[in-house]
């Protein structure tokens, strides 16, 4: 090994070393998150989003949270391990891995990766109440396996299940003609469809069943 490469060497593992050593995740807070907003309102805005959406992601027992890195005095949004080149509050999530609308109620995108995805909603918190929190998967775009609400605390109120079939619709959707500025028809063609499969259940809060339809059984039943 050359002197290049033994400097080369020590050099990277320095780096290394140091992101070890420096790197610090923030606790995040309702109480953080509003302390920010004081000096910063964009950032704090951000933060109390994150803080809402992750109770809500807890709460259905994902593990999609985002944490909130610092280094040496920078600081970056996590997810899944590895740092978001962008992050969207109140953006369209063809771009952003994770958009989420807040104010009142907190609705959020996520795509884990092109086929799957989910949506989940919760509304605002407040003193003595427990917020309902809704949850959609999906695959490639369309409703698929397990959807429920429930409460914070973990009261299940819906359970239900969608299945895709080959679909033999089409989507008509009006875009902006470059060359004329005129909206014009195009045609997208659906390749699959979701349908309601296997048992869907209504509860009260007190658990008590108010209702069940029953469907084809789901791949999974």
């Amino acid at each position: 090994m050359s002197i290049f490469q033994i400097r080369l060497t020590i050099l990277v593992s320095f780096l290394i070393l140091s992101i070890n050593i420096f790197s610090q995740e923030i606790t995040l807070t309702k109480l953080y998150a509003d302390s920010v907003k004081r000096y910063n309102w964009e950032r704090g805005y951000e933060l109390q989003a994150i803080v809402a959406y992750n109770k809500a992601v807890k709460a259905v027992g994902y593990v999609d949270t985002i944490s909130l890195m610092r280094d040496v005095g920078l600081y970056q949004y996590w997810f899944h391990g590895v740092p978001m080149e962008t992050f969207g509050v109140g953006r369209s999530n063809s771009v952003y891995p994770v958009s989420i609308h807040f104010g009142g109620v907190v609705m959020a995108e996520v795509r884990r990766t092109e086929e799957d995805s989910f949506e989940i909603f919760m509304h605002e918190e407040k003193p003595n109440e427990d917020p309902k929190i809704g949850l959609k998967n999906y695959k490639s775009g369309i409703l698929y396996g397990r959807q429920w609400d429930q409460t914070l605390s973990g009261k299940i109120l819906f359970t239900g299940g969608y299945a895709a079939i080959d679909s033999i619709y089409n989507d008509t959707l009006l875009v902006l003609d470059p060359d004329t500025y005129e909206d014009v028809k195009q045609i997208i063609p659906r390749t699959k469809f979701p349908v309601k499969c296997g048992s869907w259940k209504y509860y009260e809060l007190n658990g008590n069943l108010l209702q069940e339809e029953k469907y084809v059984p789901c791949h999974d039943d």
